[in-house]
């Protein structure tokens, strides 16, 4: 709302200086580094050379987000105040400023430096003005200046890589014990940054059916619900067949699955499975007819479902998806394929190609989407730019045996 809405923002700050200035004085005394603290940071970093800071810090942050929980309580001062890190460390649970100054006494004790930060999260909008004061931020988080790593200790299943969404693009308020304290806006991800990566090879059988192998890999702050989804071993072989039934391969039945470790926080999720499909390719007079990237949900229904706005749009976060599909015809079958397609916008590029080679056909999808604010002007163009990449990726494979084709000519 405030960067749609007039609004009255009314500070007894002078600057953002003095916002931090009152901050550090405010939670100083609770980050006092005890020999409790000490010990857990040594835990956490046992084995990793000294020399090794980026591995210490991943360490340190991992040991936060996996080993204590979220937990706000935040009565009277303590709305604003973190409660002391040996008391956090001892229960082990805290809220967003108690996370970030656990890191920081952690790191402090390492010799490491940092600071905490407030944000405004992303979805609360961008300030339309400078006034300081306390009152705009909604989030605290924690910056190693050395690296220029923002790391936020609420971030359930997120590696130290992977800042949260409504953390990109955000103002921040990063606190200087010194009296330097910075307001300006946390990096936007690139989309190399959220990467999903999926390699599925099919072996198509006269009936329609098809053997699966389906291998995945996704980096990025979207990894999270991944991780989370897919924690419960139990749960997964079931999870996974609602998952891929609805997006991509109906009526799937999986025979085995193997996925990364979930709490492995700081490695790209992997998943590999092997499956069968009863129904995926139609019988037809001729042969077989087969969509060779499934039944995908359409990129317009899930980015662009309103025929026209009126308001500016919040787009997706910056993102990278390959699919690759490999479907190996039956013996003695060929498949006339479509042609491809490729078009660069203003939000983000797409290819899509197919192809037959040695009795397979290989089709390939790649989307790049740049994220940002799309306004209502440039909303109907981006629409029909997915709905292009739709119709692309809808084109049906026709597959019949060889014989018959000789026959029909």
């Amino acid at each position: 709302y405030s960067e749609l809405l007039a609004y009255v923002h009314v500070s007894t700050y002078k600057n953002w200086d003095d916002v931090g200035k009152f901050y550090w004085g405010l939670v100083k005394d609770q980050l006092r580094v005890t020999e409790e603290i000490r010990t857990a940071a040594k835990e956490a970093t046992a084995g990793i050379p000294e020399s090794d800071d980026q591995a210490r810090i991943r360490a340190v942050y991992d040991f936060v987000v996996s080993r204590t929980r979220y937990v706000g309580l935040e009565f009277g001062i303590n709305s604003f105040k973190p409660y002391p890190v040996e008391t956090i460390l001892s229960r082990r649970f805290g809220d967003c400023k108690d996370k970030a100054s656990l890191m920081h006494a952690m790191l402090e004790a390492l010799g490491i430096d940092s600071r905490l930060t407030l944000l405004r999260m992303k979805h609360l909008g961008d300030l339309q003005t400078q006034e300081a004061s306390l009152a705009v931020f909604n989030h605290a988080i924690l910056y190693v200046p050395k690296y220029q790593l923002f790391l936020d200790g609420t971030a359930e299943f997120h590696g130290s890589g992977e800042l949260p969404a409504d953390d990109r693009g955000a103002d921040v308020l990063v606190v200087d014990p010194a009296g330097n304290s910075k307001f300006f806006r946390t990096p936007a991800a690139s989309p190399d940054d959220n990467s999903d990566v999926t390699r599925m090879a099919m072996r198509l059988s006269a009936d329609g059916s098809a053997a699966v192998t389906y291998n995945g890999e996704a980096r990025g702050s979207w990894t999270a619900e991944l991780r989370r989804t897919y924690e419960p071993a139990a749960e997964r072989k079931s999870r996974a067949e609602e998952q891929l039934s609805r997006g991509l391969l109906p009526n799937l039945k999986i025979t085995a699955i193997d996925v990364s470790d979930p709490h492995d926080i700081e490695k790209p999720f992997e998943t590999r499975l092997t499956a069968t499909a009863n129904e995926y390719a139609h019988k037809t007079s001729r042969g077989l007819s087969f969509a060779p990237f499934g039944q995908k949900q359409s990129f317009v229904e899930s980015y662009a479902q309103l025929s026209k706005r009126a308001l500016p749009q919040q787009l997706p976060q910056p993102q990278r998806t390959v699919v690759e599909a490999q479907v190996e015809l039956p013996r003695g079958w060929t498949a006339a394929i479509p042609y491809g397609a490729q078009e660069e916008g203003p939000q983000g590029t797409y290819s899509v190609s197919y192809q037959v080679t040695g009795g397979k056909v290989v089709a390939r999808m790649e989307l790049m989407l740049k994220g940002g604010t799309l306004q209502p002007e440039q909303y109907p163009a981006f629409r029909d730019f997915l709905g292009r990449l739709d119709a692309a990726l809808r084109q049906r494979i026709d597959a019949q045996p060889l014989t018959q084709t000789a026959a029909l000519n």
